[in-house]
Order: structure tokens, then C-alpha cells, then sequence
């Protein structure tokens, strides 16, 4: 286990007013200042719970030659919604597993309905790739109840890997996991949904030894990428992935509807599908949203986005205002939407479009240092932002707010560093940014 050391880093901030009409700005009181900032760390899934805590999942910082593969060590931390570790969470916030094979550059993690939480990722064994899955207590220790002793390895054996991974929580707490298989000494190429028990286990009962195999005879012909998972709120589950399928020379958006048992909904589109042919092979930011009418909004930033009704149909009604930014989307009660994404002007852009997808506003808060990745809204009116600079994971809190005063906007920064040491971890004096970082 790494112990954790924190670093006050002052921050000197030279400011000048901006001013943006409907405006989009910085939560000055998230981490005592504009960011909360981790050293050692990279995270690639974060998720809200139902008091607004973030967590987020990822790993040590890779210290192995391979560009895609990291460590054998997965992070899980918890922060309440102004920035500040839960020092109940883990060991003083944060929470490091280490499991037996190589953890691959996806990560992903959901929030059960019971508060524990799985985080999920590819991982490589001597010559091929399973999946492993970890689940936490609410107080971030390991679920020992959970396969063996709070880790399963999902026994793949794929050859091959193509996407993420895509896992969601269902009401019964079993966990579904979307992916893309290849496995020659099996004579198998497909997308799959896999269902876990509650313990751990892959669901022998469920369809073929625990996996659905999405065929190929299928119009929707999903081969060659993982589909993303919604569970809906009436308790089905849908599934969305772009098919490249070479045969047609085609390149379609594939949605499917699920019962709990794995068979298609017939009642959904056709015989259970969508199918609509595209422009574009990308899976890039793929996204799916159910809205409180059981509309269903899917795209990309690179595909744009359409709107399905329940059953399945196209709500032509709904129009693509060309959102280039869509990196997470939230669902506001009045039925209208925000999309949220980085731009070309380094600030981070905001935009609302109305229930027939025409846009309402286009906000963009002031210029923003480093490069940020992951993007999860907390409500209507706030969003986290999550990336690196200089090497450093930073967590950045925006409030969205049409009426705000004119907002700073940092231009130049200087730091120093002071550290007051402790038997394990040096604690100090509350401060503008926290760092974190890990050390042997």
C-alpha cells in the first residue's frame, strides 16, 4: 500500500474581469480555491452519488513501458462536492487496490443502489485480456463478499480488444458488462453483454453461460466495438454501439432494448432494434441518456445526436444543432438538455439545447490551464472537470449561472511549496489547492 502525502501549494493569482452574458465560472470555494489537484494519478471515470459526493476511478500513474497497459494498481477516491477528500473514505480519501494482472488504459465504475461501489477495466494475463472488477464498501474498503476478497477476475481469454468497456448496476445489484470478444481457439468475434451476480460471478443462468452474444445476422451487426449500457426506468436495458460492417461497406448506429433475462424487446424498433446508417466510424465520447419521458438521446461530438422514442422510433421532431462537445450530457427537468466539452479557444463550452434540439444558449467559462479529459455534471447548475497539468490530475468545479457578475480569469500563476511532515502523511493549514501525491 502507498502512503499519502499532502503538499500545500500556495497560489498567487493575477486576475482580470471577463465578462460573458449568460455566464459560465469557476467555483472559487471548490478545494479551498479554483481546483483540487492529485499528484500520481490518472483518472479516466467519475460518477456522482445521490448526496453529490464525486468519486473517481483510475490508477497509479503507469510505470511500465507498454502505452496502453499501467500498474496493478486501481484508485478509487471520494471527494464531497466542494472539493474536499473524505477522510472516512479509504485510507484519507482515497482508496488503492492492487490485482494480480496488469490494469489496461480504460477504467470504469458505477455506484449500486445499496452505495458500494464497482470499478471496472480490462487487465492482460500472460497472453490475453480478461476484465477485472472491484467493489468497495461505502467506506472504501474492499467488499469481501465480492468474488475473492473484493476482486474478480473475469475469465475472457480474448485476443483482441476494441473500446471500452461499458458496465452499469442494475436494480437487483447483478452488474452488466458491455464489451467486444475475440477469441480464435473459441472461433469467436462479437460484441457480448455479460452478467455478474451480486457476489462476483459470472451468471451462469443468463443466456449462454452467462453471455449474450450480439449476432451477426442481426441488421445491427454489431461487431468490432463495445456497446454502452443505460439501464431504464422500466427496467430494461439499452445498448448503443456504431457498427462498422464491412460486408455493406456501411458504417450505422446500433441501439438494442433487453428484458432482465437478455431477449430482445420486440416491441423496441425492429424485432428489438435501431438501426440508422452514419457518416462516421468513431466511437469517441459514445453516449446514451434516458430523459424523464423516456426519450432516449444517443451520439457522439463526432456522429451528432439524435433523440428515440420509447419504442424505439426516431423523434424526428428533434433536431442536431451540430453540438460538437458533448463529453457528458444532463437532463434538466423542463426536458431540456446541457451538453458540456472542451473547445478550440482552451475553455471549457456549455451548451443547452431545447426539447427539439434547437440550442438555447452557448456559454464558455474563462481560459483553463492543462488538458482535460473527463467531464461529469453534479446537478443543472454545476459540472466537474477532470484532467492534467503539468502532470498533475486537477479537478476543476464550474458553475453555469445566465445572471453572474463579470468573473476572474487567471492569467499568470506562481507557486511555492511547504510541507509540514507527519509519521505517514504531512497534513497543513487549509489552502488555496490541494495536492496529493502518493510516494513509497
Amino acid at each position: 500500500m502507498k502512503s499519502i502525502k499532502h503538499t500545500l501549494i500556495l497560489f498567487f493569482l493575477f486576475t482580470s474581469l471577463v465578462a460573458n452574458g449568460q455566464k459560465a465560472y469557476f467555483d472559487l470555494e471548490f478545494g479551498k480555491e479554483r481546483t483540487t489537484t492529485f499528484e500520481g494519478i490518472d483518472i479516466f471515470s467519475i460518477e456522482i452519488d445521490n448526496n453529490e459526493n464525486i468519486f473517481a476511478a483510475g490508477y497509479l500513474q503507469k510505470n511500465t513501458t507498454d502505452d496502453y497497459s499501467y500498474g496493478m494498481e486501481s484508485v478509487l477516491l471520494k471527494m464531497d462536492s466542494e472539493g474536499n477528500l473524505d477522510k472516512k473514505f479509504g485510507e484519507e480519501g482515497i482508496a488503492v487496490t492492487e490485482v494480480s494482472q496488469l490494469l489496461l488504459k480504460t477504467c470504469v465504475l458505477t455506484i449500486q443502489s445499496d452505495g458500494k461501489i464497482i470499478v471496472g477495466s480490462w487487465c492482460k494475463g500472460k497472453d490475453y485480456y480478461d476484465i477485472a472488477l472491484i467493489r468497495y464498501n461505502t467506506n472504501g474498503t474492499l467488499d469481501k463478499t465480492f468474488g475473492n476478497e473484493g476482486v474478480s477476475i473475469i475469465p475472457l481469454s480474448t485476443h483482441s480488444l476494441s473500446g471500452d468497456i461499458s458496465i452499469l448496476s442494475f436494480y437487483d445489484n447483478s452488474i452488466w458488462i458491455g464489451l467486444y470478444v475475440s477469441n480464435e481457439q473459441y472461433n469467436v468475434t462479437s460484441s457480448v453483454i455479460i452478467k455478474i451476480t451480486e457476489d462476483g460471478f459470472i451468471d451462469d443462468d443468463f443466456q449462454s453461460n452467462g453471455v449474450l452474444y450480439i449476432p451477426e445476422s442481426m441488421e445491427a451487426g454489431l461487431m468490432g466495438n463495445s456497446p454502452k449500457l443505460l439501464s431504464l426506468s422500466d427496467g430494461s436495458i439499452f445498448g448503443i454501439a456504431i457498427s462498422n460492417t464491412e460486408k455493406a461497406n456501411q458504417v450505422k448506429y446500433c441501439c438494442f432494448k433487453i428484458d432482465e433475462n437478455g431477449e430482445f424487446d420486440i416491441s423496441f424498433g425492429e424485432n428489438g432494434v435501431w438501426v440508422e446508417t452514419i457518416d462516421s466510424a468513431s466511437t469517441s465520447d459514445l453516449s446514451a441518456l434516458e430523459q424523464q419521458d423516456g426519450k432516449i438521446i444517443i451520439g457522439s461530438p463526432s456522429v451528432g445526436y439524435k433523440r428515440l422514442h420509447s419504442d424505439g422510433t426516431l423523434d424526428e421532431d428533434f433536431i442536431d444543432g451540430g453540438i460538437k462537445n458533448g463529453r457528458d450530457i444532463f437532463s434538466q427537468k423542463d426536458g431540456k438538455l446541457l451538453f458540456v466539452g472542451p473547445n478550440s479557444e482552451a475553455t471549457f463550452q456549455i451548451i443547452r439545447v431545447n426539447n427539439n434540439g434547437s440550442i438555447d444558449f452557448d456559454i464558455s467559462t474563462p481560459k483553463i490551464v492543462g488538458d482535460y479529459s473527463v467531464y461529469k455534471f453534479i446537478n443543472d447548475r454545476t459540472f466537474i472537470a477532470c484532467g492534467l497539468n503539468s502532470n498533475n490530475l486537477v479537478f476543476t468545479k464550474v458553475i453555469i449561472d445566465p445572471d453572474a457578475t463579470p468573473i476572474p480569469n487567471i492569467t499568470n500563476q506562481e507557486s511555492i511549496s511547504v510541507t509540514q511532515e507527519s509519521e505517514n502523511i504531512s497534513v497543513q493549514s487549509e489552502s488555496p489547492i490541494q495536492m496529493i501525491q502518493l510516494v513509497n
